[in-house]
């Protein structure tokens, strides 16, 4: 794609790049989810798409909020945490 283009323009604005980093992933998982609980709440035509989408970026939000980024600064924390090296107990040889 050329980066002049207008799809490479609109997918750089910095609110589209962020959504598509951090809530693409709980977008896909909730999309289905949220359409089928809407369709059976009797949310359909004209309604269905725009709820379904509003819903299910909802739905990522707060997944995104309480589940994934608790999980990422979990480990990132782990990974920065100084280890202490193990000393292992000297052992006499056998003779």
């Amino acid at each position: 794609m050329c980066p002049q283009s207008w799809p490479s323009r609109l997918l750089s604005v910095p609110a589209l790049a962020w959504v598509g980093r951090n809530l693409s992933y709980g977008m896909s998982l909730w999309h289905h989810p949220v359409v089928r609980l809407l369709s059976d709440l009797g949310v359909d035509g004209d309604w269905l798409l725009p709820a379904g989408v509003t819903a299910a970026v909802a739905a990522a939000l707060v997944s995104y909020v309480l589940v994934e980024r608790p999980l990422l600064r979990r480990d990132r924390f782990r990974r920065l945490r100084v280890r202490r090296p193990v000393v292992a107990a000297a052992r006499s040889p056998v003779a």
